[in-house]
C-alpha cells in the first residue's frame, strides 16, 4: 500500500511511464483540468513523453461539474499537444471509485485503486491518501465497462445538461454574500425544517441531540417547542 505523500504522484502517475507504459485509464469520482495539463507537462519536461489519457469522471451526474472545470477539460481535450479523452457518467448511481490503469502497447500493465481522485489535492502534501496496487486486467475491464454508461464531455451541451449540473461557485458564492440575512424569506430558496424534539415524547432528548454528552447532574436544555 502506497501511503506516502510524497510517492504517491511517482508510484501511480509518472514509474510506469519511465517503465515504458504508454496510456493511462482514469476512473475518479471527481477530476480537474489542472492535474491534467500538471501531470501532461510533467511527462513531457521531466520524462520526456508525451501523455496519454482516457478519463470518466463519475460523481457529475449527482454533485454536477463546475461550468469552468467543464470547459477547460474540452480546451484540453481539443489540444494538439495532448492526447487526452474525457467523460462523464450518466447513469445512476454515481461512481465514486479512484482506479488507475497503465497499458503498455495496448495490453494491462499495471494498476492502482484507493482514495485518490485524480486533482491536485489529492497528489500533493495537502491530503492523506492511500493507494494500492490492483490486478489491471479487471481494472482495465471495470473501466471499460463504465465507459459504455457515459458520454464525451465534448458532446452536444444540451445533451449532456440533461444529466449533469454544470455550475458556477464564484458567480453563486458571490450572489449569496449580497443577501441580507433578514431578507433571505424573500428569496426563492430550497428551505428544509429540522426538528430537535424526540418524536416519541416531543420533547428535547435528556442525553441526546441538543443535550448530547450531558452527565445527569447538569442542567439540560428543557426546551418544548421550537
Amino acid at each position: 500500500m502506497i501511503t506516502s505523500q510524497g510517492e504517491l504522484f511517482d508510484e501511480v502517475l509518472a514509474n510506469p511511464i519511465s517503465d515504458g507504459a504508454d496510456k493511462l485509464l482514469i476512473v475518479s469520482g471527481y477530476a480537474s483540468a489542472n492535474m491534467v495539463a500538471r501531470h501532461a507537462d510533467y511527462a513531457r519536461k521531466i520524462l520526456k513523453k508525451n501523455l496519454s489519457v482516457d478519463l470518466i469522471i463519475g460523481m457529475g451526474v449527482r454533485d454536477g461539474i463546475e461550468l469552468k472545470n467543464h470547459k477547460s477539460l474540452i480546451q484540453l481535450q481539443e489540444s494538439k499537444d495532448l492526447n487526452f479523452k474525457c467523460h462523464y457518467i450518466i447513469n445512476s448511481p454515481a461512481v465514486h471509485s479512484k482506479v488507475y490503469t497503465w497499458l503498455k502497447k495496448d495490453e494491462p500493465y499495471k494498476s492502482f485503486i484507493g482514495s485518490a481522485n485524480y486533482t491536485q489535492n489529492a497528489f500533493s502534501t495537502s491530503m492523506r491518501e492511500a493507494v494500492t496496487p490492483a490486478d489491471p486486467i479487471l481494472s482495465s475491464n471495470y473501466f471499460y465497462t463504465l465507459l459504455r454508461e457515459s458520454i464525451n464531455c465534448n458532446a452536444d451541451y444540451g445533451i449532456i445538461s440533461s444529466h449533469i449540473d454544470f455550475y458556477e461557485s464564484k458567480r453563486i458564492i458571490k450572489e449569496l454574500h449580497k443577501i441580507d440575512d433578514l431578507d433571505l424569506a424573500n428569496h426563492d430558496l430550497d428551505k428544509v425544517t429540522l426538528t430537535l424534539l424526540d418524536r416519541s415524547t416531543g420533547e428535547v432528548p435528556g442525553r441526546s441531540g441538543l443535550n448530547w454528552g450531558q452527565r445527569p447532574e447538569y442542567n439540560r436544555i428543557q426546551i418544548r417547542h421550537i
